[in-house]
């Protein structure tokens, strides 16, 4: 055998000179469609994983679980308005329960009342007490105005009205950051209300939704506002404002 014809018999084996033959003309027609395909399959948008949405049985369990626990944070932010000394520390312990309910906690709504009014008590009873007695001269002021039939009584009666709903948006906000942070002083506490009641926001939206509802379920009903009225304003300004909050561990003493 000469050379050329060891030459063909290596190239019929695919092997020159003990080495593999390297494929030096256009791809395989199989090749050109998995790379197409393949980069076909690289430039398709991904579909970002769905997350599963609960059963219908436990929605409504959550749902009634919510509703009892407005419940449960109007009745206590009512009996502990009573006392007046109390006022403002029921407000916060009302927001700090349903923050902990949204975010899933095991709440215990009497207990960690308690907790919160026995350690903030001492250092606010002269803000709920202040806020009481202005509560108290705006509201014999309206009832006084809404008797007079004159021009300057309707003008009075807007500026105790719009005193009324700025008082409310103050005290609401110390309500809040003392819920946010019971560890705060009396001086911290109304100079963190403050900012949080002059740098208007979704947390006034949500209090100005709260005040309409409530309005129209006094309308509708007084013993459903009462129920469900304070309640459902902390749960609207926890809802457009879900900072978080230390843990309960942390704020009982």
């Amino acid at each position: 055998m000469n050379w050329r014809e060891a030459t063909v018999a290596d190239l019929l084996r695919g092997r020159t000179g003990g080495r593999t033959a390297r494929h030096v003309g256009p791809p395989a027609t199989g090749t050109l469609t998995g790379l197409t395909s393949d980069a076909r399959l690289s430039r398709r948008p991904t579909r970002r994983p769905t997350t599963p949405r609960a059963p219908f049985g436990e929605r409504v369990l959550d749902g009634t679980r919510t509703v009892a626990m407005l419940a449960a944070v109007s009745a206590i932010v009512l009996v502990l308005a009573v006392p007046v000394l109390t006022l403002l520390p029921g407000l916060a312990a009302g927001s700090q329960v349903l923050a902990g309910h949204l975010a899933g906690r095991r709440v215990r709504p009497l207990r960690d009342t308690l907790a919160l009014v026995v350690r903030t008590t001492p250092v606010t009873w002269p803000v709920s007490v202040a806020v009481a007695l202005g509560l108290a001269a705006v509201g014999a002021n309206l009832i006084f105005l809404a008797q007079q039939a004159t021009v300057l009584a309707a003008y009075l009666l807007a500026v105790n009205l719009a005193v009324v709903a700025l008082g409310g948006c103050w005290t609401a906000a110390c309500a809040r950051e003392l819920a946010d942070d019971p560890g705060r002083t009396r001086r911290e506490l109304l100079r963190a209300g403050t900012t949080r009641a002059v740098h208007v926001g979704r947390w006034h939206a949500a209090l100005a939704l709260g005040a309409v509802l409530a309005v129209a379920l006094v309308l509708v009903s007084p013993l459903v506002a009462a129920f469900f009225a304070p309640g459902l304003a902390l749960l609207l300004g926890r809802l457009a404002d879900p900072r978080p909050i230390p843990a309960l561990r942390e704020v009982t003493p």
